[in-house]
């Protein structure tokens, strides 16, 4: 019965961390969302998008300003962080762009039934390739959103692969 007993508590011992795990989740505190994009990699990824001059483009996910900061001078430009206190969700201006930007993985869902909302033109994101998911892609099908263009990379100390995606509206999609 001692060694029953061990075996009991180990089990439970390793359920509760799982549980902690899954609470996580459920409350959105998840540390991938923090994640910051490195400079040549955001630049990387805004030359794939097809901006135009005087589109309106809006960082949703703006950190620390590696894609902002970089998109090209001549498109109008904004940004959203939530640690700044510019929550994206509350956002309801229509813009041309959603992106280039590096959006809460955490929050995958609500970011692109969003941002199909407000973009006219397209949706460019930095995303774990595990987002990628089939309710996403269908969200963006839904809303007339084609994905053009994927770009796959490895992003150290970032889990799993990373795509670079870019949706337009009215486009059809690659995949």
């Amino acid at each position: 019965t001692g060694i029953i007993y061990t075996i009991i508590k180990i089990f439970f011992k390793y359920k509760m961390k799982k549980l902690g795990w899954v609470k996580n989740l459920r409350d959105k505190q998840n540390p991938n969302d923090l994640k910051k994009t490195d400079r040549p990699l955001a630049l990387h990824c805004i030359n794939m998008v097809n901006l135009e001059e005087n589109d309106f483009d809006l960082d949703g996910f703006s950190g620390d300003n590696a894609f902002y900061d970089q998109y090209p001078q001549f498109v109008k430009k904004d940004w959203c962080e939530i640690e700044k206190g510019r929550d994206f969700f509350k956002w309801d201006k229509q813009v041309d762009w959603v992106g280039p930007t590096n959006p809460p993985y955490s929050k995958m869902n609500e970011v692109f039934k969003h941002s199909v909302k407000i973009a006219t033109k397209g949706i460019a994101f930095l995303i774990g390739i595990i987002n990628l998911a089939p309710n996403r892609l269908k969200i963006l099908e839904d809303a007339g959103f084609g994905i053009t263009t994927m770009y796959l990379c490895n992003v150290r100390g970032w889990f799993g692969k990373t795509i670079f995606i870019v949706a337009e509206k009215g486009k059809k999609s690659i995949i």
